[in-house]
């Protein structure tokens, strides 16, 4: 019974995913791959890389 209970939410949980992705696709424009997570930025240029310098500050001392 257990098992069965967690088949189910199991399947709820993945079509739910499924759900998500396609709308977070549909949103950004680009189609949904077959449930599958979208890219983000795998189509960024050169020109949207911005470089910095940084420092750790501890405010424990």
């Amino acid at each position: 019974e257990i098992r069965a209970a967690q088949e189910e939410l199991s399947k709820a949980y993945s079509e739910a995913g499924q759900a998500f992705y396609q709308q977070q696709a549909a949103a950004e424009g680009a189609p949904a791959a077959d449930g599958a997570a979208p890219q983000g930025d795998a189509g960024a240029t050169q020109d949207d890389v911005v470089e910095a310098d940084y420092e750790i500050v501890d405010d424990k001392k």
